[in-house]
C-alpha cells in the first residue's frame, strides 16, 4: 500500500474472504516482516480487531469492525508513505487522468464512483500519490460511500454496513488505472441542488489546491512546491457544481472530451 507492507489474518474464512474482496488488489508475496499486522478474531459473537496483538475494537456489527480495519490501514499507509500525497480521488482512461480534490466529506468519493460507472478506471478515492517525476502512483483502496451516495449511485451495501460501506472497483464495473500517468485535470467539487456545471480556473488553483490538501507537504516543502508547480503547467483546473452525481459525471466527460 503505497510503499508500506502490512500483514492481515483472520480466524474466520468467511471474514477473510470479505476483507480479501476489498484488499486483494494489494496482495503481494511477502518480502520482509510487515511493519504492522492486523488480525480479526471472533470472541463471544463479536468481531475483534487487533494491531500487532494490541486490542483496537470489538463489535457485534461486523461491518463496523471491517470499516475500522480499513480506516486503520489507510491511516497507517498515508502517514508512512514517502510519496507526495494529496487528499484526492484519481480516475482516468486512455486519454486523461482526472483528480477530484476535496476535504473529507466534500464528495470526492461519490463523484469518483460516478465517473467509474461511466467507464473510467480506478486509481484511488483517498490520495493522489506522485513519484518524483509527478507521475501517478496508484492507491486503489476500497471506495467508502455513505448511504446517500450508494443509493444515488444505484448500489446496494451489505446489511452489516450502516453509516458507511466500502466498495471494490469491480463492484462499480471498473478496472484499475495504469500507473505512471500524468494527471490532466483537477476537479474541485461543490455539491448543490442545481444542474451540473464546470467553470475553468487559473493554473494557480492547481498549486494552491494540491498544497492545501496535501497530507505531507511539510516533510519536504521544496519537493512539494516543485511537483505542484510542475503539474500546474500541464493540468486544467475546474470548479464543479455537483447536483445528481451520475448526471454530473456525464457532464464532466462531455466537457473534458
Amino acid at each position: 500500500m503505497i510503499g508500506n507492507e502490512f500483514g492481515f489474518r483472520a480466524e474466520s474464512a468467511e471474514v477473510f474472504k470479505r476483507v480479501h474482496r476489498l484488499l486483494g488488489v494489494f496482495e503481494r508475496p511477502l518480502r520482509a516482516r510487515p511493519s504492522k499486522t492486523y488480525s480479526l478474531a471472533t470472541r463471544d459473537d463479536k468481531l475483534t480487531l487487533y494491531r500487532d496483538c494490541k486490542y483496537i475494537t470489538s463489535q457485534s456489527e461486523s461491518g463496523v469492525v471491517i470499516m475500522r480495519l480499513l480506516a486503520e490501514m489507510n491511516r497507517a499507509a498515508v502517514e508512512a508513505t514517502t510519496r507526495f500525497a494529496v487528499h484526492a480521488a484519481v480516475v482516468g482512461d486512455d486519454d486523461r487522468v482526472i483528480v477530484v480534490a476535496a476535504d473529507s466529506g466534500g464528495g470526492k468519493s461519490t463523484l469518483a464512483a460516478a465517473l467509474l460507472q461511466q467507464g473510467l478506471r480506478y486509481g484511488s478515492d483517498e490520495a493522489l500519490c506522485l513519484d518524483d517525476d509527478a507521475l501517478v502512483v496508484n492507491y486503489p483502496k476500497p471506495i467508502s460511500l455513505d448511504p446517500w451516495s450508494w443509493k444515488m449511485l444505484g448500489l446496494t451495501a451489505d446489511e452489516s454496513f450502516s453509516d458507511e460501506a466500502p466498495f471494490a472497483a469491480s463492484e462499480l464495473g471498473a478496472g484499475y488505472l495504469e500507473e505512471g500517468r500524468v494527471p490532466t485535470d483537477l476537479l474541485i467539487p461543490v455539491f448543490t441542488d442545481g444542474p451540473p456545471s464546470l467553470t475553468p480556473l487559473p493554473p494557480s488553483a492547481v498549486v494552491a489546491t494540491l498544497l492545501q490538501l496535501s497530507f505531507n507537504h511539510y516533510r519536504d516543502g521544496a519537493r512539494a512546491f516543485a511537483l505542484s508547480t510542475r503539474l500546474a503547467r500541464v493540468m486544467r483546473a475546474w470548479h464543479v457544481e455537483v447536483g445528481n452525481p451520475i448526471e454530473t459525471a456525464k457532464h464532466i466527460l462531455e466537457t473534458l472530451s
